[in-house]
């Protein structure tokens, strides 16, 4: 981890792609069938985080990579929706929970 400027340790979408989970795709494999169990019939509602989200075989995937690195470049963007506040909070759950 780095230190920012203020002394406190950034938040960097590199110490999240750090844990055990993240590497070995359990966590992204976790957090799909947890999205399409809550919300099977989700529709894009006009959350910037919707374009992380693509239908595939009948199911729905979640660019968990993408997201973190999205998130890296536009920080004081937030969710407007249901679903994608259950993303942020499945992956604030895992780093709480760390390796």
């Amino acid at each position: 981890m780095r230190e920012a400027s203020t002394g406190f340790t950034e938040s960097l979408p590199e110490n999240i792609l750090e844990l055990k989970r993240f590497r070995d795709g359990s966590l992204n494999r976790e957090l799909n069938r947890y999205f399409n169990k809550r919300y099977p019939d989700y529709r894009s509602q006009g959350d910037p985080f919707d374009q992380f989200a693509r239908h595939q075989v009948g199911r729905w995937e979640i660019g968990l990579e993408e997201i973190l690195r999205w998130i890296h470049t536009h920080p004081h963007v937030t969710s407007v929706t249901p679903e994608w506040n259950t993303v942020f909070a499945y992956m604030t759950r895992e780093i709480l929970n760390g390796d």
